[in-house]
Parts: structure tokens; C-alpha cells; sequence
């Protein structure tokens, strides 16, 4: 398997385990905490979306620390 197909393949399993996510969040009821919920799991998917996008361009970043990582 190619490095591109092994990243989409992880971008597409993490797009699907954040929806459905989501998907649950949006079917609790409405708390004071809900909407943090929901937009701390829009920003994880941001970042899994990044990710995929670097590891395209070949580069290989720690999302912890911002910096690149070596291959």
C-alpha cells in the first residue's frame, strides 16, 4: 500500500469516527457543555484533516509541539 493510500485511508476512518461522534452529541440534549463538545471534536478532525494534508506533502509534523518530525 502507498504512503498516500495509507494516509487517506486513515483521514476517511478518522472523518467516519468523528461523525459519528457528532452524530451522538447532537442527539443528546442540549447542556451548557454540549457545544465545547462539539467543537472540541470539530478541532480533531481539523487536525486529522492537517495531518493528512502534511503527510501528502511529504512532511511530517507533531501536532503536540508544531514542529517537524524526521523521517
Amino acid at each position: 500500500m502507498s504512503d498516500s493510500s495509507k494516509v487517506l485511508r486513515e483521514l476517511v476512518r478518522a472523518t467516519e469516527r468523528h461523525i459519528a461522534a457528532l452524530d451522538a452529541e447532537m442527539n443528546n440534549t442540549s447542556t451548557p457543555g454540549r457545544g465545547q463538545r462539539i467543537a472540541a471534536l470539530c478541532n480533531a478532525l481539523e487536525i486529522e484533516k492537517d495531518r493528512a494534508r502534511f503527510a501528502a506533502d511529504g512532511l511530517d509534523i507533531n501536532f503536540r509541539t508544531g514542529k517537524r518530525r524526521s523521517r
